[in-house]
C-alpha cells in the first residue's frame, strides 16, 4: 500500500511571477503552487537544494507584496511544455498566513 503524502499546509494552484535572491544572485520565477508554508516554481536557473533564498511576489492586483525567506527543499527538471527549465520547491523559513486569507478572497485561483 503506497503511504499519501501529508502537507501541513494546504496547496493552491496559482501562477503570478516571483523575484527571487540568494548568495548566488537574483532572478525572477513563475509559481506553480503557493500555501502559507512554500511554495513551488518554475525558474530558467537552477538553485542548489538547501540554499536560503529570499521570494518576492504579489498574488494578484490589488494585494499588497509579500516576502519570506526560506530554504530550496528540492529541484529537479521542468516537463518540456513548463515554462522554464527548472521546478523549485522552497518551505519558507516562517509560515506566511496572509496567504490563506488573501486567497480565500480570490474566486479565480483552484486548490491542489
Amino acid at each position: 500500500m503506497a503511504m499519501q503524502e501529508r502537507r501541513e499546509h494546504e496547496r493552491h494552484a496559482v501562477w503570478f511571477p516571483i523575484s527571487v535572491s540568494s548568495a548566488d544572485g537574483s532572478g525572477i520565477a513563475i509559481s506553480y503552487d503557493v500555501s502559507s508554508g512554500g511554495l513551488l516554481m518554475a525558474c530558467p536557473g537552477r538553485i542548489e537544494p538547501g540554499a536560503e533564498v529570499t521570494v518576492t511576489f504579489r498574488l494578484r492586483e490589488g494585494t499588497p507584496e509579500q516576502s519570506a525567506r526560506g530554504r530550496v527543499l528540492r529541484v529537479e527538471e521542468n516537463q518540456p511544455d513548463g515554462p522554464w527549465r527548472w521546478r523549485i520547491a522552497v518551505e519558507f523559513e516562517r509560515a506566511v498566513p496572509e496567504i490563506e486569507g488573501l486567497l480565500a478572497r480570490s474566486p479565480a485561483v483552484a486548490t491542489a
